[in-house]
């Protein structure tokens, strides 16, 4: 319910913001900080959910059950924090899951973040603000992301091949670019909670 209330808010600043006839740069660097302080928010509930999700797969069906409850649950859990007015999306060129594949302006944002690894705040339209932030491989991705040599598993690298025949999600190192999530913020005039 609060997380409800705090999106509707940021929706009805974004509103107000927009209908202001002056655009200043601390107008508009305070609204940045807004969507960049709740996109880094939304991008760690998210990736909590899916880390200690994936965590408990890995405890009762090692990380060759993990891919196959990946397969089958990794979408709707990303989609957990979604609502009206907030969207959350993981994007990678090297996906495993085609509902991962970037369009073209995810595609350009993922160039970017691989030159400079940073969070970045793209503004499309007065309804839109599209938030990027990098996710990086970390020690345990290694095991279903890793060099298929000598990170992967034989049995998860066969189910990896067997679920996903056209993966691209392999070979990457600790501190590589996985991907980014991209959170979309709508600007709703119509709240469907009341403050």
């Amino acid at each position: 319910m609060m997380f409800k209330i705090r999106i509707h808010f940021l929706g009805l600043i974004f509103l107000f913001g927009s209908c202001t006839s002056s655009s200043t740069k601390s107008v508009e660097s305070k609204s940045d900080s807004l969507y960049i302080k709740e996109g880094d928010s939304l991008a760690l509930a998210t990736f909590d959910t899916l880390r200690i999700s994936l965590q408990r797969a890995i405890a009762k069906n090692g990380f060759d059950g993990a891919v196959s409850y990946c397969n089958v649950q990794a979408l709707s859990l990303t989609n957990v924090y979604k609502s009206d007015v907030v969207s959350i999306e993981r994007v990678s060129t090297q996906f495993r899951n085609h509902g991962n594949a970037p369009d073209s302006l995810e595609r350009e944002v993922l160039k970017r973040l691989a030159a400079v690894q940073k969070s970045e705040l793209v503004r499309i339209s007065e309804n839109e603000v599209h938030y990027f932030k990098p996710i990086i491989i970390q020690p345990m991705c290694l095991a279903c992301h890793g060099d298929p040599q000598k990170d992967i598993q034989p049995a998860v690298l066969q189910t990896i091949s067997k679920l996903y025949p056209d993966d691209k999600a392999i070979g990457y190192k600790e501190g590589d670019l996985r991907g980014a999530w991209h959170i979309i913020f709508r600007n709703n005039s119509q709240p469907t909670t009341t403050l």
